[in-house]
């Protein structure tokens, strides 16, 4: 494989730093939205605000 150059080394990075960036928060918003649209256990009791607090 050849020698890059300095400017082409730092593009890679930015790229590679830009791609796992926008995998972890693609990922992160589709468990959101899967657990909104699935919706909860239905045994699992209605959150509410003061359990939110405490918990």
């Amino acid at each position: 494989m050849g020698k890059l150059s300095q400017g082409a080394k730092q593009r890679l990075q930015q790229l590679f730093k830009r791609g796992h960036f926008t995998i972890h928060c693609g990922t992160v918003s589709l468990m959101v939205y899967l657990g909104f649209k699935r919706g909860a256990d239905p045994r699992t009791p209605e959150p509410t605000v003061l359990g939110q607090i405490w918990g």
